[in-house]
């Protein structure tokens, strides 16, 4: 499959269990933090190791020093049982998600091309017979998304599914947007050379919805700076 092409990422932030950093869609921003997860699991093992509970007997040192009860001890282990329990969940679940490639200019080759043109098509024509509106009012403006896609066309919904990544400053207008991609779908299998190994990988597409006053639907590569 194609080289990755990065598109802008969700801010990061920190995960509440084990203080790791959660990526947003960057896919090297995921990487650095299941290494950084990797790496904490290691820490947390190792911890445990050199726990006197795991050496069997308490030393007449520890038992004698008020500051480390063998009640401290039991509940620092536990600690420690539960957040290597957690991060080894939390890599499991990572490793779980599909692989990410996001199409762009850069990345197209030719069979690319004509996918993404087919796709294009098809959300500007449905877009366009579908106008948006409200109240009777057409809905006017730019809303950027971003469109994760199976390989065999159809667009992934979990992990939020089509994202807004820059709104149009109207939230009707926004969710008609979204609606118009899942009206769209599904938009046909991907060409040979966009397929992986692995059926359940995605490529997603950051597109730039332009709603006009001439009541049509513009669809282009968009971003969400």
């Amino acid at each position: 499959m194609a080289a990755a092409t990065p598109t802008p990422a969700v801010p990061n932030r920190r995960c509440p269990t084990c203080g790791a950093w959660k990526p947003g869609d960057s896919i090297k921003a995921s990487q650095r933090y299941m290494q950084e997860l990797e790496e904490r699991q290691k820490n947390l093992l190792s911890q445990v190791k050199k726990s006197p509970l795991s050496t069997a007997p308490v030393s007449e040192k520890n038992q004698t020093d008020p500051s480390r009860t063998g009640a401290d001890l039991i509940e620092s282990s536990k600690a420690i049982a539960r957040m290597e329990a957690e991060i080894t969940q939390t890599i499991e679940d990572q490793n779980k998600r599909p692989k990410k490639t996001f199409l762009s200019p850069s990345t197209q080759g030719v069979g690319y091309a004509m996918y993404y043109n087919a796709f294009r098509r098809r959300v500007e024509d449905i877009g366009t017979l579908n106008f948006p509106q409200k109240d009777g009012r057409k809905l006017y403006g730019v809303v950027v998304l971003s469109i994760p896609i199976f390989q065999d066309g159809s667009v992934y919904e979990k992990e939020g599914g089509t994202v807004v990544e820059r709104s149009s400053g109207n939230p009707d207008l926004d969710k008609a947007a979204i609606s118009i991609v899942r009206r769209s779908a599904p938009f046909g299998k991907f060409p040979p050379n966009m397929r992986s190994k692995d059926r359940d990988d995605l490529w997603v597409i950051v597109q730039k919805f332009v709603f006009t006053r001439e009541e049509k639907v513009q669809v282009s590569y968009g971003s969400s700076e």
